[in-house]
């Protein structure tokens, strides 16, 4: 039987947001209702337990998918992971800096992640937080507005595709002399 996966940091966040103020708002709700016990205050209740409960099952999709993917494949240490990337500029330095960032966030073991792999698994995890601590690590420029980052992020489809778009950041940074 599989363990239950590492809660995602915007998954905690959430669990602590919904105890520390959803449950004390519906017991407080209840005590000055008059009705024992109020429609208003067990709609709200419900349906803060099932924000609670889709937020768990999501999280626990999306680490069970990427487990999926992983599935069978010999491990790759980060230096033979960032060999996959040696036909980019700055591929390989990238690349291992992208997975070990990734595996942070995703709190899973990515050592089965390869180049052609879908992002579709990864997609919650590519925040701006995620660009802003990648670009303080390989210092180049993260995308600062909204527009530029959804620009920067829509469009990915693979491993390799993120990897492309981060090394040519890094890249025009390379090439202009200031991050």
């Amino acid at each position: 039987m599989s363990q239950c996966p590492p809660i995602s940091k915007a998954g905690r966040i959430f669990r602590i947001v919904f105890v520390a103020v959803g449950l004390p708002l519906s017991v407080f709700a209840i005590f000055i209702s008059e009705q024992r016990p109020p429609v208003l205050v067990a709609l709200f209740f419900g349906l803060f337990m099932m924000l609670g409960l889709w937020s768990w099952l999501h999280d626990r999709s999306q680490h069970r998918q990427l487990e999926k993917m992983q599935r069978d494949r010999r491990a790759l240490d980060a230096p033979a992971f960032g060999e996959a990337f040696r036909d980019i500029k700055n591929g390989p330095t990238t690349a291992i800096a992208v997975r070990s960032l990734l595996q942070e966030h995703v709190e899973v073991n990515l050592s089965g992640l390869r180049p052609e792999d879908s992002v579709d698994a990864l997609r919650d995890y590519l925040d701006p937080v995620f660009f802003d601590e990648l670009a303080e690590k390989l210092e180049f420029r993260a995308p600062t507005n909204y527009p530029e980052y959804s620009a920067m992020v829509m469009p990915l489809k693979t491993v390799r595709d993120l990897v492309e778009v981060v090394a040519s950041r890094l890249e025009r940074v390379e090439s202009s002399g200031a991050p």
